[in-house]
């Protein structure tokens, strides 16, 4: 219940130009891959398979470690909390041009089915 308070305190933030990022350098990839692993072991105690995927070993921007892990997890915990049990559920990770995508999918079997959500975070 907290965090949704706290979402929606973001969202009226967000809305009134009050929403301040904490902008610094960090890897983004790095940032991710110790957020994934912390994933894998709750995907696995409920059944679900998981993988992580990464187009670099490290990828340097500028950003917002707290929201890019906010953001990251949310993604990750709502395709885990609502995958069928035997789901695969894997974070894609791309680095681009000033730019890193983040794919959440889960996939059903039978008959598969996937569903992701995309996040494209510019640099």
């Amino acid at each position: 219940m907290n965090q949704l308070i706290n979402q929606l305190l973001d969202l009226s933030r967000l809305e009134d130009n009050r929403f301040h990022l904490n902008w610094q350098p960090l890897d983004v990839i790095g940032l991710l891959k110790v957020l994934s692993a912390s994933y894998d072991s709750l995907a696995t105690s409920r059944g679900l398979q998981f993988r992580a995927t990464f187009s670099e070993q490290s990828g340097m921007g500028v950003g917002d470690p707290d929201l890019l892990e906010k953001v990251v997890g949310n993604l990750l915990s709502n395709a885990i909390r609502f995958a069928p049990l035997g789901a695969e559920v894997w974070l894609d990770v791309k680095l681009g041009n000033e730019q890193a995508v983040t794919r959440a999918t889960r996939e059903f079997r039978p008959p598969k089915v996937r569903e992701y959500r995309e996040l494209t975070i510019l640099q």
